[in-house]
């Protein structure tokens, strides 16, 4: 019988994440994992690009990337260029 490791779960699971569906700053898909700051109203973002392809030691590689990370207004993240795909992103 074949063992099978199964992944263990994050250390952390963030409130939200989003889809963007008109990435700017990126070159494709990009999801958003959204975060409450301790003595912040704001939300804190993270951008992660995915299938990112760039040139490393001449070869080209794909992976998923963090692009950019933040602050932003929750109403920002409620505009209709982003698919929320888990939890909330209401003001707590």
């Amino acid at each position: 019988m074949e063992r099978v490791l199964a992944p263990s779960p994050p250390p952390w699971r963030p409130p939200a994440v989003l889809y963007d569906l008109e990435p700017k700053s990126t070159q494709g898909d990009a999801l958003l994992y959204v975060f409450q700051p301790a003595d912040d109203n704001r939300k804190g973002e993270v951008v992660i690009e995915l299938d990112f392809s760039t040139r490393l030691r001449g070869k080209r590689i794909t992976s998923n990337a963090v692009r950019t990370a933040g602050y932003v207004e929750p109403r920002n993240l409620r505009d209709r260029r982003y698919a929320l795909l888990d939890g909330g992103v209401e003001n707590e």
